[in-house]
């Protein structure tokens, strides 16, 4: 018999799509090469354009009748002044704020200021000394005139170290981390440095002893002498090259996915 031409296919039995299988090694190589790329994500490790460094150190912050005395933690050696949160001319004590504040304390000035210039910015509620005693501000009204003559009443260390301090707990883990080895080399400012923190009736202070500061091809390091410029040069170099290496396994991992692909 005569065969009979068969039905052209029905175009609906076509499929909607059309489906393109990729190699999968082509893709396993892809997915490596991305991991690889994007390992300073989780390793902070690329450190090589870093612009900041910073040493930090622990002190314990210890209240006297007469001082305040300030021990390193990590040589023990004493700081004569140190960053406080809170606290004017505890750092920087020859600004002009606080030259007047010390010459109003000598009585050496009358300063006389309207109502709302005479209380201490809430930020910095008290001010140390010369003699390394807390002050705060206060005012006895002029005679005959809107003003207030500025004066100073000393307060306790301990009660305003206490009024200023936030329990160590709470500070991030960086700055715990500085307090339980004593010093800690870091490429970011930490947020809770110069804070006064509690600690089972004691008080301490992280800040940065030594800064490194690098840009445009200039770079400026200072430190007390402890080799802190050569080690965080090193320890930019060591922490880097797992980064670099990676990058150049990704890009062998492109390569070899590329290949994959056209095969």
């Amino acid at each position: 018999m005569p065969s009979t031409p068969s039905d052209p296919p029905d175009s609906s039995d076509a499929p909607d799509t059309i489906t393109v299988e990729v190699p999968r090694r082509g893709a396993f190589y892809l997915l490596v090469a991305l991991v690889l790329l994007a390992n300073p994500l989780y390793t902070n490790g690329l450190l090589l354009g870093a612009d900041h460094a910073y040493q930090y150190e622990a002190h314990r912050v210890e209240p006297t009748d007469d001082s305040l005395v300030v021990h390193s933690l990590a040589d023990d050696d004493t700081e004569d002044r140190f960053p406080l949160d809170g606290v004017l001319c505890a750092d920087v004590p020859y600004d002009r704020a606080c030259t007047l504040e010390h010459a109003i304390g000598a009585g050496e000035v009358n300063v006389t200021v309207p109502y709302e210039m005479l209380a201490t910015p809430a930020e910095n509620p008290y001010f140390l000394g010369g003699d390394g005693q807390f002050y705060r501000r206060t005012g006895v009204p002029v005679e005959g005139e809107d003003a207030y003559r500025v004066g100073h009443e000393r307060v306790p260390a301990a009660a305003a170290l206490r009024a200023l301090s936030m329990p160590a707990g709470d500070a991030g883990p960086t700055v715990q981390r500085v307090l339980a080895d004593g010093s800690v080399t870091t490429f970011h400012e930490l947020d809770d440095a110069g804070r006064v923190l509690r600690d089972d009736g004691d008080y301490y202070v992280v800040f940065a002893t030594a800064h490194r500061y690098s840009s445009g091809g200039f770079t400026s390091c200072g430190s007390e002498g402890d080799g802190f410029c050569e080690r965080v040069e090193n320890t930019m170099l060591v922490r880097s090259i797992p980064t670099l290496l990676g990058w150049l396994g990704a890009v062998v991992c492109l390569v070899l996915a590329r290949r994959a692909w056209r095969t």
